[in-house]
């Protein structure tokens, strides 16, 4: 797991694996189906500061915390969202029931769903 000194070491693998997620194929190989953007600091912050001092400045927008969602296509034919590590935390079922108007239920409790009614 990448951890801050990663970051701070230039890290291009670092950089750009928080939330990556694969999928495993019926033939064991793995396909990409999430890939959130890389990594960014606060101004003056991280491996990219000294570009600040050298006044190599792009656009300029205000950083704030919270968390990552991302979206990720779900058997090859729905978008759903995620977090960095998790498919159903808190952030994702509000972040879901903001953009839908209604909530998806855990793989577990689809799991149980499909299971009680087969």
């Amino acid at each position: 797991m990448a951890g801050y000194e990663s970051f701070q070491s230039n890290s291009t693998v670092a950089m750009n694996c928080r939330g990556t997620m694969f999928t495993i194929t019926q033939q064991g190989g793995a396909a990409l189906v999430c890939l959130p953007p890389e990594k960014f600091f606060d101004y003056e912050e991280g491996n990219r500061q000294q570009e600040h001092f050298d006044r190599k400045f792009g656009d300029k927008m205000v950083k704030l915390d919270g968390s990552l969602i991302s979206t990720f296509l779900h058997k090859g034919r729905e978008v759903r969202l995620k977090s960095k590590t998790s498919l159903t935390s808190k952030q994702v079922m509000k972040a879901t029931q903001l953009l839908t108007g209604e909530s998806i239920p855990s793989e577990t409790e689809q799991a149980v769903q499909d299971f009680a009614f087969s």
